[in-house]
């Protein structure tokens, strides 16, 4: 029901792609120019040190991977991998009222991986440079932008008087999740 009332405003988005990969506009624009990302070194799916109970962060500090920082992460990647289940019932829709929708689902994904990379950084470890903290600071204006999108949805809603049953078609159910 909500996703049928959607605004049809266009948005700016910044993503950029990489293959079919969504890359976040601050990562991409300082790690890759365009003979850079013909060098680009292939980034494994798997870290070759084997499972010893730990893993590492973006610092190189090792922790147990009960960590609630491992818990945080891997709970962002599901949030992302939802989001991403959402996109693609999104692409499969013809409904072209959809469109800033899709937009907007892929600036959450960037935003998502710019937290995740956040959270792996610890801000008090002192062994982190200050040089990768400020690569994953995370913008306060991506809350404020989330929240300016649900209130211009919210705009074509009529006033909640009960819970809402995830229901409403294939893409809103996914976006329940």
């Amino acid at each position: 029901m909500l996703l049928a009332r959607l605004s049809t405003r266009p948005l700016s988005s910044r993503v950029i792609f990489s293959s079919l990969r969504v890359v976040s506009p601050r990562t991409t624009a300082r790690s890759m120019s365009s003979d850079a990302a013909s060098k680009q070194r292939r980034m494994r799916v798997y870290t070759r040190t084997g499972d010893k109970g730990t893993s590492s962060l973006y610092t190189g500090e090792r922790r147990a991977k009960d960590d609630l920082v491992f818990e945080a992460l891997g709970t962002g990647d599901e949030l992302n991998s939802f989001v991403g289940v959402a996109r693609a019932a999104l692409a499969a829709d013809a409904n072209s009222a959809l469109a800033p929708l899709a937009e907007q689902l892929i600036s959450v994904q960037s935003a998502l991986l710019d937290l995740g990379a956040h959270v792996a950084t610890p801000r008090s470890d002192a062994e982190a440079d200050a040089a990768r903290q400020q690569r994953t600071l995370f913008p306060a204006q991506a809350a404020t932008q989330l929240e300016q999108w649900i209130d211009q949805m919210d705009e074509h809603l009529p006033p909640l008087t009960t819970f809402v049953l995830p229901s409403g078609g294939v893409i809103s159910a996914h976006l329940h999740v």
